[in-house]
């Protein structure tokens, strides 16, 4: 990523100051309606508020089918399954993601033979961009994007054939990568698989002929590591399994969509549903999202790392972040560009991906129960 200066300290206004409103006063009226007066409402619990949000929203005119889908899903986060549905089909990118995750869940329960053990400190490489780590698979040593954005983990066929792996009834289904282009994908069984003091044998697993794939594997951490407690310590280079959460540690209702965490956060003047991802270089917004937050492109775009190999985004200078009960954390902030062919969908109903530098100024907790989100900040501002 190229550098950027430090944010000033006059963009704090928007994001923390409501927040902080939010959480003192229950007041929606300093948000505007749409979506951030939505999630706020969300955010509340407040169900009267709720309902009369999406209400409003369904009746404007230029209303969409993605914008009743949210709505959907904020319900859902807020009040659980007992929240009624909202009329509106998933967008049908979404259904990418959701058959891939129940497609996964499926598979794993037709596969019995899975055996995972092993807790302690893994270390994480230092290389920029994604998350990585080294792994051994058969016996073959490789690397590996640990992608906590990936609801399934995928092997790169060259590297999956050099380690001997077998293979699974075909499935049909296919991956994108950063520039959009699509491969198939074939299930195959892993019959061992060794990252740090962790060891998984007999796993089910995707692999995919993808040039652009920039490492051996996409190891989704919730797909690989199962209920297991887990801390992204990235600034520290460690991910350790078993961990107890940080005791000063904030947490957060998480949202699980296609098998990966959301959490809620104030970026300009709106509130996002953002997905914690270890697989993105920084923190990078749909187009749609950043306009709705006030933030625009600053004219240069260029090629930015991810877990599925290079995708286009424009500069959009430097954002406060805000989070529930966190202080705000500065940080440059990207666009999602338009490339050639769409890039891969995020799952509905994310907007924004914090991704590597925002992982590294903050302890990441996730419990065996996965209902909730553990955040202890660490930096206040991205390092140059």
């Amino acid at each position: 990523m190229p550098t950027a200066t430090a944010p000033s300290r006059t963009d704090d206004k928007a994001p923390a100051a409501l927040l902080a409103q939010l959480r003192a006063g229950g007041d929606l009226s300093a948000w505007p309606s749409g979506r951030s007066r939505l999630i706020a409402a969300a955010l509340l619990s407040d169900r009267a508020a709720l309902s009369q949000e999406i209400a409003a929203l369904a009746g404007r005119a230029d209303a969409t089918a993605d914008d009743a889908f949210v709505a959907d899903w904020a319900g859902f986060w807020a009040f659980g399954p007992g929240w009624p549905p909202v009329p509106g089909a998933p967008m049908p990118e979404n259904a990418e993601w959701l058959g891939e995750w129940h497609w996964m869940q499926g598979r794993r329960q037709h596969w019995p033979q899975e055996t995972r053990q092993g807790r302690g400190e893994i270390p994480l490489r230092p290389d920029p961009g994604p998350v990585q780590v080294d792994f051994a698979l058969n016996g073959v040593t490789g690397v590996a994007i640990l992608d906590s954005g990936a609801p399934s983990s995928v092997l790169n066929r060259g590297f999956g054939l050099r380690a001997g792996v077998g293979t699974l009834p075909a499935h049909g289904r296919q991956i994108r990568d950063g520039a959009g282009l699509a491969a198939p994908m074939q299930a195959v069984v892993v019959d061992h698989l060794g990252i740090g003091p962790w060891q998984g044998r007999r796993l089910a697993m995707d692999m995919v002929d993808l040039p652009t794939l920039p490492c051996d594997a996409i190891l989704s951490p919730f797909d690989l590591f199962g209920r297991v407690a887990m801390t992204f310590d990235t600034g520290r280079r460690r991910l350790i399994l078993g961990a107890p959460p940080p005791a000063a540690g904030v947490s957060l209702r998480g949202l699980w969509s296609a098998g990966v965490p959301l959490v809620v956060a104030g970026i300009g003047s709106a509130l996002l549903f953002a997905l914690l991802d270890s697989g993105a270089g920084a923190t990078v917004l749909d187009a749609a999202a950043a306009d709705r937050a006030g933030i625009g492109a600053h004219g240069r775009r260029f090629d930015s790392p991810t877990a599925l190999g290079q995708t286009a985004i424009e500069t959009a200078g430097a954002a406060a972040l805000a989070l529930p009960g966190l202080p705000v954390f500065h940080e440059p902030v990207y666009r999602r560009a338009t490339p050639r062919h769409p890039p891969p969908p995020l799952p509905r109903p994310a907007e924004v991906l914090l991704g590597r530098r925002w992982f590294d100024a903050h302890q990441v907790h996730f419990p065996a129960r996965r209902g909730r989100v553990i955040l202890a900040p660490r930096l206040q501002e991205c390092p140059p």
